[in-house]
């Protein structure tokens, strides 16, 4: 059952090149449908409305005319064009000429029989699409630009509106305009709006238009042919799912906070590319599509990284309680309940005290109260005074150490028993005070002693101190407001693999300490013959032996020892490896005497670092007798004991 959930775990497990092609395949659909392309339609409105450029040289070709009462002097204004020979003329009117009057090169799209004279389109509420293929009519401007009706347009506002030339229907009627002010141009006549100005939603460096405006633009965008070209489709998902790609990259190389950078600086220079391709030329690229993506993209990658992340943290901190769920792990002091029965079991293995009372500091208070008590009981104090600002207190604190005094303490005290009160002080804080008793003798010290207390007193004060703070961070941990305003309500995933690595730390350090201090000179090698582990000792006889010790092989170090052939050496070292064997040799070195034991160290099945060969590895001991029997107090006792003990057993070789 536990196998089967693993295979599904790993099969579920997400990868780097599913979720890449998850994320393409969004960006391919997106970009396909045009679901965000209202961003771009926001950016497009909003670099083009704080954009400008220079007036082009044919600004004077489109002519607007606006009349006050242009129901009654159409007729005229038609006439009187007719004589200044304009290219051509669009009436933004209802009414037509009489048929007798019929005048070629004269257009009212207002009428619903004639052509129509198609406005920019909205996209998404902005008015600069110029659609063809979506007319219902038969557009005026097809038939006035037959060359550029390709779509993908957007209607250029980036000029200012005083560069058109306008002019009154009075000046036109009374001839006060000159000949070349209207000759072969473009001339479109409107009616004065009433209203000052009308609002549209079109990126232009003036905020508002008259109607007609919307036509002289898109009649200038013809004559001087500025639309803004869009990219074709298949450009436009490409050039968005390479930008993902490049930024998919990138944030594979940074961290969260390196990542955000790079998205921002991607913003930026995305945002400078495409606003030089509008307005140097006339050309726009998707930069709200691309704005999205980016941090679409940044969102996404590091969402995923972050539940890989994870799923493999959890991993990681369950297969730590689980190695470690065999070894016995003592609790830090700092996070014991109860810090006074460790402090009592120090006291009492280490001082030969008659009587002990330990007193503790009550908080935001100058009080004391009794905790424990040792060698007697708590009801044993005669003092009632439990105000560390008051004697006996106040003397001990004075004095920053031990002080003995004579006023009654401790109950039916004996004859030569004696009286002493220490403070428990950390960092200038009294955490509490120990009181005690001593029947001194004639051989007794009593300043050497004093001397002992103190160095106890100062390690228990500091004791108490940063289990203290200890508790008094764990408590505003706690604290359900705090918790919640931190995000940290719940239990955190790096909380538990700190503990988790707490957990290990400890025991391989004490384990690394142990091994350090072993007495017997051992070294550590790998199959491949590299030292992975020395104690001390060893590397003390390294030193005395001038052996390079990181230098040389198992195979090395051996040769160095034992007196046999190359080959022998090697086939006993591959006996050792293959049969876990363990095998013994003497060895002797000028005044020195060795038993150096060779054995094969065998890879766990549970190992979760590395094959079983490169945990695998072959452990030196070196049993120095010659030290051993020298400090043994009966060394020729124990020697002679051997001696008798191997005549017993091996007659011959002795």
């Amino acid at each position: 059952m536990t196998m089967r959930k693993e295979k599904y775990k790993k099969f579920l497990e997400p990868h780097r090149t599913i979720l890449l092609g998850v994320l393409l395949s969004i960006v391919t659909v997106t970009s396909y449908f045009q679901f965000f392309s209202y961003f771009d339609a926001v950016t497009y409105f909003q670099l083009s409305k704080h954009s400008s450029q220079p007036v082009p040289k044919r600004i004077d070709e489109i002519v607007l005319i606006q009349s006050n009462a242009l129901y009654r002097e159409h007729e005229k204004i038609a006439s009187t064009l007719v004589s200044y020979n304009v290219k051509y003329v669009i009436f933004l009117y209802d009414a037509e000429l009489p048929r007798s009057q019929n005048i070629s090169h004269i257009y009212y799209p207002n009428q619903s029989e004639t052509h129509c004279l198609m406005p920019p389109s909205s996209w998404h509420g902005y008015l600069v699409r110029y659609e063809p293929n979506k007319a219902d009519c038969d557009s005026l401007w097809k038939i006035l630009y037959p060359d550029h009706q390709s779509s993908n347009k957007l209607v250029n506002y980036r000029h200012l509106e005083g560069a058109f030339p306008q002019y009154n229907a009075e000046q036109l009627l009374a001839r006060d305009l000159y000949l070349t002010q209207l000759e072969h141009k473009i001339v479109v006549v409107a009616q004065r709006p009433n209203m000052i100005n009308t609002e549209y939603t079109v990126p232009s460096t003036q905020p508002t238009l008259d109607p007609a405006k919307l036509y002289l633009y898109l009649a200038f965008n013809f004559e001087n042919n500025i639309f803004d070209q869009q990219i074709s489709l298949v450009a436009y998902i490409i050039s968005t799912a390479t930008i993902v790609i490049l930024l998919v990259i990138f944030y594979q190389r940074a961290s969260i906070l390196k990542g955000f950078f790079i998205a921002v600086s991607a913003t930026l220079l995305s945002t400078l590319i495409v606003w030089l391709a509008l307005t140097q030329l006339h050309f726009w690229l998707p930069l709200g599509n691309w704005i999205f993506f980016i941090w679409l993209s940044y969102l996404f990658f590091y969402t995923t990284e972050s539940i890989r992340d994870k799923s493999q943290l959890l991993e990681t901190i369950q297969v730590i309680r689980e190695r470690m769920m065999g070894h016995f792990l003592l609790k830090s002091f700092t996070q014991e309940d109860n810090p006074w029965d460790s402090i009592l079991t120090l006291v009492q293995q280490q001082l030969d005290l008659k009587r002990s009372i330990f007193l503790d500091r009550v908080e935001n208070a100058s009080k004391v109260k009794e905790i424990r008590a040792l060698g007697c009981s708590l009801e044993d104090i005669v003092e009632l005074r439990r105000n560390y600002e008051r004697e006996p207190y106040a003397c001990a604190i004075k004095a920053l150490g031990t002080v003995a005094f004579d006023s009654p303490f401790f109950k039916s005290l004996a004859k030569k028993e004696k009286q002493y009160l220490v403070p428990l002080i950390y960092a200038g804080d009294v955490r509490g005070f120990w009181a005690m008793t001593l029947e001194s003798d004639d051989n007794f010290d009593e300043t050497e002693f004093i001397k002992n207390v103190n160095a106890f007193a100062a390690q228990i004060g500091e004791l108490l101190f940063h289990h203290h703070v200890f508790r008094l961070q764990q408590e505003l941990k706690q604290n359900v407001l705090i918790r919640t305003f931190q995000l940290r309500f719940g239990s955190t995933l790096g909380t538990d693999a700190k503990f988790a690595f707490n957990e290990v730390e400890q025991k391989l350090s004490l384990l690394e300490h142990a091994f350090s201090h072993l007495m017997n000179a051992t070294v550590i090698f790998n199959l491949f013959g590299q030292v992975v582990q020395t104690n001390q000792a060893m590397e003390k006889l390294a030193q005395r032996f001038d052996l390079m010790l990181f230098d040389i092989s198992a195979l090395d170090l051996l040769s160095h020892f034992v007196p046999f052939e190359s080959d022998k050496l090697k086939s006993n070292l591959r006996f050792i490896t293959l049969f876990k064997d363990v095998q013994f040799y003497p060895v002797q070195r000028n005044e020195f005497t060795f038993i150096l034991k060779v054995s094969a160290l065998e890879a766990t099945s549970t190992s979760s670092s590395g094959t079983p060969i490169e945990n695998a590895g072959i452990i030196f001991e070196f049993f120095d007798l010659t030290e051993i029997f020298l400090k043994l107090d009966n060394s020729d006792k124990l020697l002679a004991l051997l001696i008798e003990y191997l005549k017993t057993q091996n007659p011959a070789d002795v």
